[in-house]
């Protein structure tokens, strides 16, 4: 029982640690790489931001 339970603590913390890299390495590349995309999401982002009339403004990006 101990053993299950420290392969299924590790596994999972091995998971998580491979998707807080990737959302890491994610966000970092697509930082860098804004200025040379013009996308949808980036123009969406940025008429939220610069329109702001005290209301509250949510964006989900995914």
């Amino acid at each position: 029982m101990e053993r299950r339970l420290t392969v299924y603590v590790l596994v999972t913390f091995l998971g998580q640690l491979m998707a807080s890299l990737f959302m890491v390495t994610w966000f970092s590349a697509s930082a860098a790489i804004k200025p040379f995309v013009n996308t949808d999401t980036y123009n969406l982002i940025n008429f939220a931001v610069q329109n702001q009339s005290g209301s509250i403004v949510f964006i989900l990006v995914m």
